[in-house]
């Protein structure tokens, strides 16, 4: 059923999978049969050809039942991943790829997924979501700038950090947790990272901006404190 969801997406194999689960039936049913005239007739040999016809039905049921997950476990092979929620097998044609994860950008033309690329104008933006796709030209700014401080940059959420801390190798603060829904850091936690130095930028805005969706404290804080960064949309500087 899932495997006819994207009948473009090695098309003979749902109905190889459906034969081969013709045959494991037919087989084992055969098998049976054929033992229970052997028991019968007291024949030996036909108990072996029973066992023999039984052997190769079950085989054919294996691969009836792996041979579509093993197809979908080997498309991210051939694509490339960035982000934290890989997906397999083909895209399904309705923009989410085969899996929650593909939200973070489209479905490659193999099967797998891409990050998300920034539209005009918004060159600077972390995304939210799953996979949070990031800019190369936000990663080299706050690369360029982090200076002595020991965070990279505070994101809404661990799924919008993750891709900058594998492209950067840098600690990154999830200020929403996971999803970006949890109140992690509190506006008393950041401030104290501000002012020990150890936090410099943040990104703050009604799309990503940390626990709540960009309506919490700690984005009203960001926002009414720090110094928003020109050419990073939702990029803000709150220590010199």
């Amino acid at each position: 059923m899932v495997l006819r969801r994207t009948p473009e997406f090695v098309p003979w194999l749902a109905w190889a999978v459906a034969a081969a689960g013709v045959a494991a039936v037919a087989g084992l049913v055969g098998a049976r049969l054929a033992r229970g005239r052997a028991a019968k007739a007291e024949a030996g040999a036909g108990g072996a050809a029973a066992a023999r016809v039984a052997a190769v039905a079950v085989v054919a049921a294996l691969l009836a039942g792996l041979a579509g997950p093993a197809a979908y476990a080997v498309t991210p092979l051939r694509s490339p991943i960035n982000g934290t929620n890989p997906t397999a097998g083909p895209s399904s044609g309705s923009g989410f790829g085969a899996g929650f994860g593909a939200m973070r950008g489209g479905p490659g033309a193999d099967g797998g997924t891409r990050a998300m690329e920034a539209p005009p104008g918004q060159a600077g933006q972390a995304r939210s979501g799953p996979g949070g796709g990031v800019s190369s030209a936000l990663i080299a700014y706050l690369e360029q700038n982090q200076g002595t401080a020991t965070w990279l940059v505070a994101v809404g959420s661990a799924r919008q950090a993750a891709p900058i801390i594998l492209e950067t190798g840098e600690p990154v603060i999830a200020m929403g947790g996971f999803t970006g829904r949890d109140p992690a850091l509190t506006v008393q936690g950041l401030k104290e990272l501000v002012a020990s130095g150890r936090l410099k930028y943040v990104m703050a805005d009604d799309a990503r901006g940390g626990p709540g969706r960009g309506d919490s404290e700690v984005t009203d804080w960001v926002r009414a404190t720090c110094a928003a960064v020109d050419g990073q949309d939702g990029l803000y500087l709150c220590a010199p």
